[in-house]
């Protein structure tokens, strides 16, 4: 063999030997440097049925715990259908199999009804999915769930006055409420009628007296907003809503008419000349579709905590951005609930100026079960930036206030 022979065959092995080793590398540090957390799994799945709340906690198989909330309403068939019908679905898997997961509890049960404690069963569990992945990669959920469009978001108090129930609110009782709202800094109030579909047009109705007795109570420049609790047919709430926004500056109506009759919708929609807001009972991608085609809703109300958790709402809001509509979250419970909306609001481009936020009063043994929360102030809530959904629950206090 020649010396220029000798020479390509040098060069030639060489470059073949860098070329192996350039392959050969990248394998191997991705080998020494892969992230524990994406192999963690979900090794158990626990409920805790308190008295106006369902925790929901997932532990990983390597010891790490996420928290969750489902929607309280009859907890007592969520809490058995988590154990009963969806937990199966869960353990086992890695913890990053978000849409898997989703689909698998999903439409291993749809058939059962697509709403209502399927998805309540489904947020407590995914949410609580969230708030272990943020703390498995020290991040707070809304950058897990694309990134932070704001850091705060106004908030609005919010309560009902039961005028349907045995026991309402006293005008008096409704005004000063109010007023303890804009007091403790809220800059918008919200009061629920509760009067219900079961009391379609109620007579006589007091919902405009009690209203006005509010407005007198927060003064001109709080916004005031009204839930109707679809109790009113479309020409009677159209003739309330005209005399709510122009006489007492309500600025919208929230479920207006009937839960399911979106015809009626449409007709309240298009006569009234402000916003009219839809969705907490509506559970899934599919529903907030017809409120949008069918009921020209303008803004959707989806309750992270009842449709299905953030995966779901995530798919809500993107389908709502496509048709420009405007996300307002329905959130009634003071803890995971709100923890889980604002990461949800922080990470969509479209949501609307406004999130819901219960009296805490009537949450005080719940809230004393926390050993951080959300945090308001001048009239906001800021997104937590702690690790996953950014609050801690105080896990042996809430062991004790179980109930059966």
């Amino acid at each position: 063999m020649t010396i220029n022979q000798k020479r390509r065959s040098f060069l030639k092995a060489s470059t073949a030997a860098s070329a192996a080793a350039l392959i050969a590398l990248p394998n191997q540090t991705q080998a020494q440097t892969v992230n524990p957390a994406s192999r963690v799994k979900v090794a158990e799945v626990r409920t805790f049925k308190l008295k106006d709340a369902l925790f929901v906690q997932i532990v990983a198989d390597n010891g790490q715990t996420g928290w969750g909330e489902a929607s309280p309403n009859n907890r007592h068939v969520a809490e058995t259908f988590i154990h009963q019908g969806l937990k199966q679905h869960v353990i086992g898997r890695n913890v990053w199999d978000a849409e898997p997961i989703w689909d698998d509890m999903f439409y291993a049960n749809h058939d059962l009804g697509p709403g209502g404690i399927l998805t309540y069963a489904i947020a407590g569990i995914d949410i609580a999915m969230w708030d272990l992945r943020g703390k498995l990669t020290h991040q707070p959920v809304y950058r897990l769930l694309g990134g932070k469009y704001r850091d705060k978001v106004r908030a609005y108090g919010s309560f009902g006055l039961n005028l349907g129930g045995k026991v309402p609110l006293t005008m008096d009782e409704a005004a000063k409420i109010a007023a303890k709202f804009v007091e403790r800094g809220f800059t918008a109030v919200k009061a629920r009628t509760q009067f219900r579909e079961r009391n379609i047009n109620p007579w006589p109705d007091p919902t405009f007296d009690y209203f006005r007795a509010m407005r007198k109570a927060v003064g001109d420049k709080v916004e005031l907003l009204a839930c109707l609790n679809s109790s009113y047919t479309a020409a009677r709430v159209i003739e309330l809503g005209k005399r709510l926004h122009g006489e007492l500056g309500v600025s919208y109506i929230e479920e207006a008419v009937s839960t399911h009759n979106l015809h009626e919708l449409a007709q309240v929609c298009e006569a009234l000349p402000f916003p009219v807001v839809a969705g907490e009972t509506e559970y899934h991608r599919w529903r907030m579709r017809d409120l949008m085609d069918v009921g020209k809703v303008g803004i959707l109300n989806p309750d992270v905590a009842k449709c299905g958790g953030l995966t779901e709402a995530k798919k809500i809001a993107a389908l709502a951005q496509a048709c420009s509509r405007t996300i307002k979250p329905h959130n009634t419970r003071p803890n995971f609930s709100t923890a889980a909306a604002l990461h949800f609001m922080a990470s969509i481009s479209n949501a609307a100026s406004l999130v819901e936020f219960p009296d805490t009063d009537k949450f005080r043994d719940q809230m004393s079960l926390m050993r951080s929360q959300v945090v308001f102030k001048d009239g906001y809530l800021s997104v937590p930036q702690k690790s996953g959904l950014g609050i801690e629950p105080d896990e042996a206090a809430v062991k004790r206030a179980v109930v059966n």
